[in-house]
């Protein structure tokens, strides 16, 4: 049964002794039950705030965690019952499978016939029951990182925190236990705090994604209100790729080579365009379009980047699922639909 809570983070910000900025005051309130994404580049203070709220680090002085209605700033972690999960796993290698899942409540003294069917369910619920008795050192790095999931769910935690729990493993297997990792926290209806410096990773687990730049929140939105709406031009650039176009805009018409496209109303007066390498479609006439050299070209499988020099320094990325060679030097054309339009203050 779960016991997620909501999470208060009131004006808490954090000095090391050697004054060490490592965390802006922050205010946050992450919902019962949400996965909330806390992303951004390595030292942004991302992992400083999980640690707070894990109990292990404190805020400065006047910031306050609330789990729910209580105010756990001075608890310990250990009377805060929140589960953690580390890129490390940090399983203990003289015990089995079924052991390291079941240690959690072997400390909190549940009766034993109760303990053993806990494990169950959760070795179960992490599709490892066949591999309960097996050392940990007879496991892929992916099945001990669900045994450690699958430890630090075992006891009913209030909170999950997670941090950058799957950056030592390879792409692929990345990918699948990204799914794995979604449907398991789903399942458990728990309240999840996931550290990661990966977009993808963020796109894919978080209800909400928190965008962590030099001890700031500058953004807090869904996967898509980030990823289409992104507050400025660091959000645009950490998530996905990004071109910016030059142009000029003249009785509400922003013009870039010979596309002539509507100024959005809301647009800040000299705003800079940008466009996701997606949102750039091939053309076959000049008319409308920008125009410019293929300078080269990436087969990706489900996609083939382009690069095009338009005249305006950096090349532009495109993005497109059409089949074809794309000669090299070939004139091409890209057009933009006004709505898929990025604009932000210069």
């Amino acid at each position: 049964m779960s016991t997620s809570t909501a999470i208060s983070i009131l004006q808490c910000g954090k000095t090391y002794p050697n004054g060490t900025r490592a965390l802006e005051t922050v205010d946050l309130e992450v919902v019962s039950g949400e996965t909330l994404v806390l992303l951004g580049p390595s030292g942004c203070g991302k992992t400083s705030l999980l640690r707070m709220i894990a109990g292990l680090e404190s805020p400065d002085a006047g910031g306050r965690i609330l789990f729910g209605s209580e105010d756990v700033t001075a608890q310990p972690p250990e009377t805060r019952n929140v589960g953690m999960v580390f890129q490390s796993y940090a399983l203990f290698p003289n015990m089995t499978v079924a052991q390291n899942v079941g240690y959690g409540l072997r400390i909190r003294r549940l009766p034993e016939e109760r303990r053993r069917a806990r494990v169950a369910e959760m070795l179960e619920m992490v599709q490892l029951s066949a591999l309960s008795a097996r050392r940990i050192d007879q496991l892929s790095g992916g099945q001990r990182q669900r045994v450690a999931l699958a430890r630090a769910i075992a006891v009913t935690p209030r909170v999950l925190l997670l941090d950058e729990p799957l950056t030592a493993l390879d792409a692929k297997l990345r990918e699948s236990l990204r799914v794995d990792i979604d449907t398991l926290l789903r399942k458990a209806g728990i309240t999840a705090i996931y550290v990661t410096h990966d977009q993808a990773e963020a796109m894919a687990l978080g209800d909400r994604i928190v965008v962590m730049d030099h001890g700031e929140i500058v953004q807090i939105g869904s996967p898509t209100q980030i990823y289409h709406a992104p507050a400025n031009a660091f959000v645009a650039d950490f998530v996905g790729s990004v071109n910016r176009l030059q142009g000029n805009v003249q009785d509400g018409v922003w013009r870039c080579g010979n596309a002539a496209l509507p100024w959005p109303a809301d647009a800040p007066v000299g705003g800079v365009v940008m466009v996701r390498p997606e949102d750039l479609r091939l053309g076959h006439e000049a008319a409308g379009a920008i125009s410019g050299t293929l300078t080269a070209r990436y087969f990706l499988g489900n996609r083939t980047r382009l690069l095009v020099d338009i005249g305006q320094g950096a090349p532009v990325l495109v993005d497109t699922s059409e089949r074809g060679e794309f000669a090299l030097a070939s004139q091409v054309h890209l057009r933009i639909d006004p709505a898929t339009m990025i604009v932000l203050p210069a």
